[in-house]
């Protein structure tokens, strides 16, 4: 709705619920600004953004729909997404994560050796 924006972040972090699909970024932007989501997954080659819809449905991390809603819907749309509180937000996302994942991935290679070592 608001067309191009200059720091998305900013404009999630401010937003009382935030109404977008299901890609990695945005939804990695939601978790870490602990907002509010519907999410409205968007038809993809894979699958992804339905599957993502649907781990994020599972915990209760999001209100997810199948499609755009009827203006008459958003009201109530609004109050559940505001409803479902913040706690499986917040346990999804870490703000740490990067470096844990660096060093299991460190751990892993560490364990395995070189891949050029492995051809032979």
């Amino acid at each position: 709705m608001l067309g191009w924006v200059v720091d998305p972040d900013r404009e999630i972090a401010a937003a009382t619920v935030v109404v977008g699909a299901a890609g990695d970024g945005l939804v990695g932007s939601i978790l870490a600004a602990d907002r509010p989501f519907i999410c409205i997954p968007e038809d993809r080659p894979f699958g992804e953004q339905q599957a993502m819809a649907r781990g994020l449905n599972k915990v209760g991390a999001a209100i997810v729909l199948s499609r755009w809603p009827d203006v008459a819907q958003w009201d109530a749309l609004i109050a559940e997404a505001i409803a479902l509180g913040s706690e499986a937000r917040r346990r999804l996302h870490d703000p740490d994560g990067v470096r844990v994942a660096a060093q299991w991935l460190q751990g892993v290679a560490d364990r395995q050796g070189p891949a050029w070592d492995q051809a032979a």
